[in-house]
């Protein structure tokens, strides 16, 4: 393993080109497979937004969240992608938890009819909403679907373009779609490339005691025997430039949607030791459940129920508070 890490370092190190072979403003990578770099795509409007007490400024290729006093409470989970949105009773549960943010990874909807239904859904929540477009998602579809929402589009937040989420002492890193896109959907869904890592990384910096959080759809590779995007065979299915990237950044903990091999099964240590109670770790990484649709299925043969994951962050460190499934 350490010589693997070896080679991805000496890989980001020599990397000297740009997108090659690209569109539309180097944006679009021709395939096989295609995909958009959307971590090179426009940010949101600078600006600030209100959400009840809660106030989002914009500040270029940052968002900074006020009005929230830790311990941040977070609500995470992937959308449903192909699935139905989630039914009734999960909105109201999730409500009455009262989270300070809901944090979507990926599947938002693989129709404009489907990403609108969700994102409207998310919009009637008291709290505000942060969406990292997955491997399955495009910026136009999501786009499409915020615009439907009116002025309830404030409460939902696209960070796929972002740098930094900072947020009751706490920084989020958002890494929209999967390494080299791979696991894209289609020509226009979300993907990012080692240039865009690197960038990624300068822009960033040392995180000079900064709490960090990776945010990405696909999970890190190169973990330990109960890493979670390791199969329990061994095969990893995780990226070994997100994992190189981590270490860069300073973010050893974060949350993922991809693989769903370990879904709910969070780890720390990277990777080499599974966590079955709510201890609070620097370092915790877990693949979040689906809000709706069907069940995930895990290299073990179990299952994982649509819900939603509630965590909590203090003093540097996160841990599970519960997970509610639909019944």
């Amino acid at each position: 393993m350490a010589k693997s890490r070896l080679l991805i370092a000496l890989c980001w190190a020599l990397s000297v080109a740009g997108c090659r072979g690209c569109l539309d403003g180097g944006l679009r990578v021709q395939g096989p497979p295609g995909y958009m770099r959307c971590l090179a795509a426009d940010p949101p409007e600078a600006g600030t937004r209100s959400v009840g007490a809660v106030k989002l400024h914009i500040e270029g290729r940052r968002l900074r969240i006020e009005g929230i006093e830790p311990p941040l409470r977070v609500a995470a989970f992937a959308g449903p992608a192909f699935g139905p949105p989630p039914d009734v009773d999960t909105l109201k549960v999730l409500a009455e938890l009262k989270p300070h943010l809901q944090v979507v990874i990926g599947g938002v909807g693989d129709t404009p009819r489907q990403a609108a239904k969700l994102l409207g859904a998310l919009s009637t929540l008291p709290a505000p909403t942060l969406l990292l477009s997955g491997g399955r998602d495009s910026t136009e579809r999501i786009q499409s679907a915020r615009a439907s929402l009116g002025e309830a589009a404030a409460r939902i937040v696209d960070v796929s373009a972002l740098r930094r989420v900072d947020v009751a002492g706490h920084v989020f890193v958002p890494v929209a779609g999967a390494s080299g896109g791979h696991y894209a959907h289609s020509d226009d869904a979300c993907g990012h490339g080692l240039d865009d890592l690197k960038q990624l990384a300068s822009d960033l910096g040392e995180a000079e005691g900064e709490s960090r959080w990776l945010l990405s759809w696909q999970a890190p590779g190169q973990g330990g025997s109960q890493a979670v995007a390791r199969t329990e065979d061994g095969q990893d299915l995780g990226s070994a430039d997100l994992a190189e990237l981590a270490r860069r950044i300073g973010a050893p903990g974060g949350l993922f949607a991809w693989p769903e091999v370990r879904v709910l099964r969070p780890a720390v240590g990277d990777g080499e030791r599974e966590v079955r109670d709510d201890s609070a770790a620097r370092d915790l990484r877990l693949v979040v459940p689906r809000l709706g649709g069907v069940a995930v299925g895990r290299s073990d043969g179990t299952r994982a129920m649509p819900g939603f994951v509630l965590l909590e962050l203090a003093e540097g460190a996160m841990r599970v508070l519960g997970v509610h499934e639909e019944v």
